[in-house]
């Protein structure tokens, strides 16, 4: 290639992108008589004598057959193939001379040639460590907490970085564990090292251990791009079909492009748009960088790209960068600038990079960790990816510096599981026999009625309903009703006010005391919730809330009837500093509520009303030993009003405690015994009390495991080991 050509290629533009110089605007070639036109030739980017063909999709030309087509048709026009694009596209790269090119466009066999280009990212701009990224992905508003919640760490997906290469032993990865090598099509070896710093830095934002939004999936480094950096758009087009062909499901594709034209030309690159698209088809979500040029990205090469995930880039102040190109091209947007992660030149190097390419990375992550959610998931079309992640997992209106055609959308990537209930709920039937209500790994609700208190013995799981993906549960029987009812939490629906985002509340009842069958068809109710609690109230039930942005809500049955309930109240006694994660909820002593929440800094407070009708007093629990931080907690109520709680700590532990007097007086709804180890590791408690007045404790391990402790008399200090229930697993 012409030295001025190469030049004019990697302008220094402070700013993480690939830079591809594309046509104005290319010249489709027409079926009666313009064959002979090359695709994108005038561009300044265009490399002489290299093609892409993509064939006429025809029943003569299959990939069984592609090798003989495509070799013969080089050889009838005087060319050598490069490449052969059989998964992601039907047709070849070729090296022949311009007059043999038109030659070869016009045969009948070809749809199209296009002239093949030049790639490459701009400089990288590099500052003192200190990424803030995952802070802000995890928070609905400020101010920030300095730690990053994540669901899950996107165990079981595979993303594809079409980029420079990978450094798979840097200890981002796990030192290899996580990471591999894919092909290198600049080397045309299997070894896609890194020397460039971009692969390896976009790498650790999706998948790194301290830098990574999704921290347990694996990466694999397909490299495209020299240590120039350059390489040829065919390149990245071989790229998606290696991935196309060789990627596991799930799977998800991260790359960078973008046009480096003058402001207010476009230009396209149909090869590459083929090849992007039949991608999604295959099932594999493909997530672009929207570029750096302040542009409309519509016109700078992602117009042709639609179902692709496009995104732009965000500063620290939650504006969009200044030169992050924008519009209604843009799905997202995402942190961008100075964003700490992995580097090429060590396995423990790091450096801060900037650019919409830093961007895309935590959008990636954040759609590994959709697909880990369970194996409903995973089997989602990239369509369905695409519309969780920016309907609702986005931040809505916080963002400036937009144009009016942009998507005021941050991205945002749920805290940890809900605990304090979770997954899992218990509710004592009439007779004293536990209701064990659940929502299962593969997104079901379950229901299971215990054979004999105290014991594991339980009935088989009964589905309430089975077509919605449930996230969380709650159980309870109001004290003057004989039927247990249940509510969950559904990731689908549409969001209603007052409770912003979240899940869609669905609510069930017992058709018939102490048997495992309910309402055939669930009701829905208003509102959306992150966690929920059920609470007696004499013989009619008190519905808690805490939504996405962490505030608490709550409401009251009007009726015996499960659909008619009180308009939803903000409760405001926690104030304003208190971000609840999760909460739970029983009848005190007095016959009035107490509530219970978790909040994300892993505290523990509660709540009671004084007087029906009237205020609440509100206080902090004491902490655990060693000040250990809450992760989930659950509570029960004795005969004589006392109420149990039980929580775990950061590593899973579980500890118990209780009130030490019936909370007939303010002071003594606050009154503890000393936290006891309870053993046991798990994720998610449950707990109640049974027909012999003893209190039984479940719990959900990190594989969704059930398993159940209870007390073994009235003394409160003697408990069963835990034993396992056999069964479907629960979502962690």
């Amino acid at each position: 290639m012409p030295l001025a050509v190469r030049k004019r290629l990697v302008v220094v533009v402070p700013t993480i992108a690939l830079l591809l110089v594309a046509n104005q605007a290319h010249a489709q070639p027409s079926r009666d008589g313009a064959r002979t036109t090359i695709i994108n030739a005038d561009s300044p980017a265009a490399v002489p004598d290299h093609y892409m063909v993509k064939l006429v999709d025809t029943s003569s030309v299959r990939s069984e057959s592609l090798d003989e087509v495509a070799h013969g048709l080089a050889t009838t026009y005087d060319g050598e193939v490069d490449h052969i694009f059989k998964f992601a596209l039907q047709g070849f790269s070729v090296r022949m001379a311009a007059e043999d090119a038109q030659r070869l466009a016009a045969d009948p066999a070809v749809e199209y040639v296009e002239q093949d280009q030049w790639v490459g990212p701009a400089n990288d701009t590099q500052e003192s460590p200190g990424s803030w990224g995952l802070d802000r992905i995890d928070h609905r508003k400020r101010p920030l907490n300095g730690a990053y919640s994540y669901p899950n760490a996107g165990e079981g997906v595979t993303v594809y970085v079409l980029d420079t290469g990978l450094r798979i032993t840097h200890t981002e990865f796990d030192s290899g564990a996580r990471a591999r090598w894919g092909w290198d099509f600049v080397g045309m070896d299997p070894i896609s090292d890194d020397c460039g710093n971009h692969g390896t830095h976009v790498a650790g934002t999706i998948a790194g251990t301290k830098y990574g939004v999704a921290k347990k999936a694996t990466v694999v480094g397909v490299r495209v791009l020299d240590c120039g950096p350059n390489t040829l758009i065919s390149k990245i087009a071989a790229g998606i079909d290696y991935v196309v062909q060789h990627a596991p499901r799930p799977a998800v594709i991260n790359m960078s492009i973008e046009c480096k034209l003058p402001s207010g030309q476009s230009c396209s690159w149909p090869t590459l748009d083929s090849t992007v698209n039949s991608a999604i088809q295959a099932g594999i979500p493909v997530v672009f960088a929207a570029g750096n040029f302040n542009n409309d990205a519509c016109k700078r090469g992602l117009a042709g790209i639609p179902n692709a995930i496009v995104v732009g880039g965000t500063e620290s102040n939650d504006s969009r960068s200044g030169s992050s190109n924008w519009g209604a091209c843009v799905d997202i947007y995402a942190p961008g600038e100075s964003i700490v992660s992995a580097g090429s030149a060590s396995d423990t190097a790091v450096l801060s990079l900037n650019g919409t390419s830093m961007a895309a990375p935590h959008v990636t992550g954040a759609v590994a960790l959709i697909m880990a959610r369970s194996a409903q998931w995973a089997q989602q079309t990239p369509a369905d990816i695409t519309a969780e992640l920016v309907a609702r997992m986005s931040t809505k209106n916080v963002l400036t510096n937009l144009t009016p055609s942009d998507p005021n959308k941050l991205l945002y990537n749920d805290g940890p599981p809900v605990r304090g209930g979770s997954s899992i709920a218990v509710a004592p039937n009439a007779d004293g026999r536990l209701q064990l209500v659940a929502a299962t790994a593969d997104g079901r609700w379950i229901s299971r009625t215990q054979i004999t208190p105290g014991t594991t013995a339980f009935t088989d799981a009964t589905s309430l309903n089975v077509s919605r993906n449930y996230y969380s549960v709650a159980a309870q029987r109001a004290v003057g009703n004989a039927k247990v009812t249940t509510v969950a939490l559904t990731r689908t629906g549409s969001t209603s006010p007052p409770l912003n985002d979240g899940e869609e509340i669905v609510i069930a009842e017992q058709l018939a005391p102490n048997f495992n069958n309910w309402t055939e068809s669930p009701a829905t109710l208003d509102g959306r919730l992150t966690a929920a609690a059920l609470s007696s109230r004499g013989d009619l039930l008190e519905m808690w809330g805490a939504n996405t942005l962490g505030q608490v809500w709550r409401r009251t049955q009007t009726t015996s009837s499960i659909t008619n309930w009180s308009a939803w109240q903000p409760f405001g006694a926690f104030g304003a500093g208190a971000a609840v994660r999760s909460i739970a909820a029983e009848q005190n002593a007095t016959g009035l509520p107490q509530v219970f929440v978790t909040t994300t800094d892993g505290r523990l407070l509660t709540g009671w009303e004084t007087l029906k009708g009237g205020g609440f007093m509100t206080a902090q629990v004491p902490g655990l030993p060693g000040g250990a931080k809450v992760r989930s907690m659950a509570v029960a109520r004795y005969p004589d009003g006392r109420v149990f709680l039980a929580a775990t700590d950061d590593k899973g532990q579980v500890f118990r405690t209780e009130q030490n007097k019936g909370c007939q007086e303010s002071f003594a709804c606050n009154s503890w015994w000393t936290w006891s180890l309870l053993d046991g590791s798990v994720r998610s408690l449950a707990a109640d009390v049974n027909a012999n007045g003893l209190v039984e404790v479940f719990g959900v391990n990190a594989a969704g495991q059930i398993f159940h402790v209870a007390q073994v008399d009235a003394d409160g200090n003697n408990w069963t080991k835990w034993s396992q229930i056999p069964g479907a697993p629960l979502r962690p």
